[in-house]
C-alpha cells in the first residue's frame, strides 16, 4: 500500500487551510499532512485546526520590505525551500503532494484523490491540471 503526504505553506490563511486540512486528512489521514507555517500573525495554524497534523514555523521575509524589490528572489527561495522538504519526504512516501492552502488537487469523477493515485502504475511527477 502506498504512503501518501500532503504539504502546504501557509501565512494567516484561516478558512482555506481549514479546507485544506480536512480534504486532505479525508485523503491521507491527518498524521501525513506537513503545514510550514510562514510566520502567521492572526492564528496559528494550530489555532485553526488543532494540533492534528504537523506544523513548522519557518521566518517571513516579506518582498515589499526588501530593500533590492526582488519579489522574484522571495519566490526562489520560498520553492527552493518545498523542494527540499519535499525530497526528504519522498524517502518515507511514495507520493508527496504540495500545492498552496487555497488550492486543492482532486479526481474529476466518481473516485477520490487517494483511489486515483493507487491505481496508477507509476505515479511518476504529474501536474495538477492534467491528471490522467
Amino acid at each position: 500500500m502506498r504512503r501518501y503526504a500532503a504539504v502546504t505553506m501557509a501565512r494567516d490563511e484561516d478558512l482555506y487551510l481549514k479546507m485544506w486540512h480536512r480534504y486532505y486528512a479525508a485523503q491521507f489521514g491527518a498524521e501525513n499532512l506537513f503545514i510550514f507555517d510562514h510566520n502567521s500573525q492572526t492564528h496559528r495554524p494550530e489555532d485553526v485546526i488543532g494540533k492534528q497534523c504537523n506544523v513548522f514555523r519557518i521566518p517571513f521575509d516579506n518582498p515589499i520590505q526588501d530593500p533590492s524589490g526582488a519579489l522574484r528572489k522571495f519566490d526562489d527561495a520560498r520553492f527552493e525551500f518545498i523542494s527540499a522538504q519535499i525530497a526528504g519526504l519522498l524517502k518515507y512516501y511514495d507520493c508527496v503532494i504540495f500545492n498552496d492552502a487555497d488550492e486543492l488537487m482532486f479526481v474529476d469523477g466518481p473516485q477520490g484523490l487517494r483511489d486515483y493515485l493507487d491505481g496508477l502504475p507509476d505515479i511518476g511527477v504529474r501536474c495538477g491540471s492534467v491528471l490522467r
